[in-house]
């Protein structure tokens, strides 16, 4: 939708003009409220609704003009810059991800350069149970961590995953200091292997640029256990389940390819783990090195007896499933092994860690 032709809904109520053909109405918001009007002549009438939840997807049906006005989880569609889900819409442009609650979240903010628009479609209440859904991406192109550190997003079967190690929090002084449940986030910058747990981490501030930090398993998780819990990522992210993690390794394996999901320490998911790698990163070299688009570097881990190991050779991040009181699964990939290993480090180790989507 054009900056001009939003710019006409200023003033009042923002009401939204439908045309005849397909009664799809183009989002305007005013608090958390969204508006339609239908404009036809023959049947002229407006009314609005009020709603903040669109989790039922894309759908080909037109709108009716129902007497219950309920129910309108649904719409026709959406531009890319659009997120679209049960906590309302959102506009997301630039570096950032601001919730559009209000007419001016559309067009302005810090790196806003253009508009974006939803359209939306319903069917009356007594038909919604039926109606056409589609799957819908509700991935924004970059989202911005607590410390203003901005990521980019990728899409796998259906998983939204941030592409880039996650690097918030402040960084410890050696790989011997470690972190405590201070209300701080605390992480250590990958370091050349070998280094020794005395030596100063701060020198290697540009590798948690590069590669992300390395965080001890409940420093990760915010010092909570629970499976799935958001952790020190970002608000509507995770830290991704073992589950998770084994549902993107099974959709990027070659067809039938061992990958089973209770495995334990053994590397399996043929062609995941180059996939899961960059081109730069991936010593076989193949034309799927790289090819799923999640960016997997590098940045080998910190030891639990603090000494930096593999950074180069391997890439481990944490899943948030445990293992038992002092381990916790992750996934490990290897510069020369196109597989993945499953395995449950101690919990006292620095490994990675790649949020994923709500």
């Amino acid at each position: 939708m054009e900056r001009g032709a939003i710019k006409r809904f200023l003033g009042g109520r923002r009401h939204v003009v439908a045309g005849a053909a397909a009664l799809v109405a183009v989002i305007a918001i005013f608090g958390a409220t969204v508006y339609w009007k239908d404009t036809r002549d023959a049947l002229a009438a407006t009314y609005s609704w009020v709603q903040s939840n669109w989790v039922g997807g894309a759908t080909t049906n037109n709108a009716n003009h129902p007497s219950n006005q309920t129910g309108w989880t649904q719409y026709a569609s959406k531009d890319t810059n659009v997120t679209a889900g049960a906590g309302g819409v959102s506009l997301d442009l630039s570096s950032a991800t601001f919730l559009s609650t209000t007419y001016n979240d559309f067009t302005v903010g810090p790196g806003f350069g253009t508009t974006s628009a939803i359209s939306l479609a319903s069917t009356d209440s007594a038909q919604a149970t039926n109606a056409a859904k589609g799957n819908v991406s509700l991935c924004p192109p970059k989202v911005l961590d607590a410390d203003g550190n901005s990521y980019n997003t990728v899409v796998i079967n259906n998983q939204c995953w941030m592409k880039e190690g996650l690097r918030t929090g402040v960084q410890l002084a050696t790989g011997n200091t470690t972190p405590s449940n201070n209300g701080v986030i605390q992480k250590w910058c990958p370091a050349p292997n070998g280094t020794v747990g005395t030596a100063d981490n701060l020198q290697y501030a540009a590798n948690c640029t590069t590669y992300g930090g390395l965080y001890q398993w409940d420093e990760a998780m915010g010092y909570a256990a629970t499976e799935g819990t958001q952790g020190i990522c970002m608000a509507g992210w995770h830290i991704p389940t073992s589950a998770e993690q084994f549902a993107l390794e099974d959709f990027l394996k070659i067809s039938g390819q061992t990958c089973v999901a209770t495995r334990l320490n053994v590397w399996e998911c043929d062609n995941a783990g180059d996939k899961l790698k960059t081109a730069a990163n991936c010593s076989s070299g193949g034309s799927n090195c790289g090819s799923s688009g999640f960016e997997g570097l590098l940045g080998g881990y910190r030891r639990s007896d603090g000494i930096f190991s593999n950074l180069g050779t391997y890439l481990i991040f944490w899943a948030s499933s445990q293992n038992n009181f002092a381990t916790s699964w992750n996934r490990l990939l290897n510069i020369s092994t196109a597989t993945v290993l499953r395995y449950p480090y101690a919990k006292a180790y620095g490994f990675a860690v790649r949020c994923i989507k709500d």
